[in-house]
């Protein structure tokens, strides 16, 4: 029975130990095109929910495991990919997009009169 304790202790501590050297505090810079600092530039770990954004001076600082891959979106700007390997520090340039992805412009569609009164009918309960 005390063999059974200790040797759990052993497994949960050993794990804990490899859990914290397989992770590392990244952090960097993010700027755009002109070389300015970029506030609000998502972060994010590739295939993960964890991230941060850069504050108002365009840095970051995020924990993340070794062989992540960092995300760096904003709308308007080409995403960037990054792969963390050994390097701790990123300076990181953000390319606007020439044209924007996924933004089409509007199409008019024609309504046949009863669409077209009960489109208005159902606005008056909109606002």
């Amino acid at each position: 029975m005390v063999v059974a304790i200790i040797t759990l202790a052993w497994v949960i501590t050993s794990g804990l130990q490899a859990g914290e050297t397989d992770t590392v505090r990244v952090s960097g810079v993010v700027t755009d095109d002109l070389g300015d600092s970029f506030p609000g530039v998502a972060i994010a770990v590739k295939g993960t929910i964890k991230g941060t954004t850069s504050d108002p001076n365009g840095k970051f600082s995020l924990i993340v495991p070794e062989n992540a891959i960092l995300r760096f979106t904003f709308i308007g700007y080409m995403t960037r990919e990054i792969v963390v390997g050994t390097q701790r520090e990123f300076n990181i340039k953000m390319v606007a997009v020439e044209e924007p992805i996924g933004i089409e412009p509007a199409k008019s569609v024609k309504l046949t009169i009863k669409q077209s009164e009960r489109a208005v009918a159902d606005n008056r309960f909109a606002f």
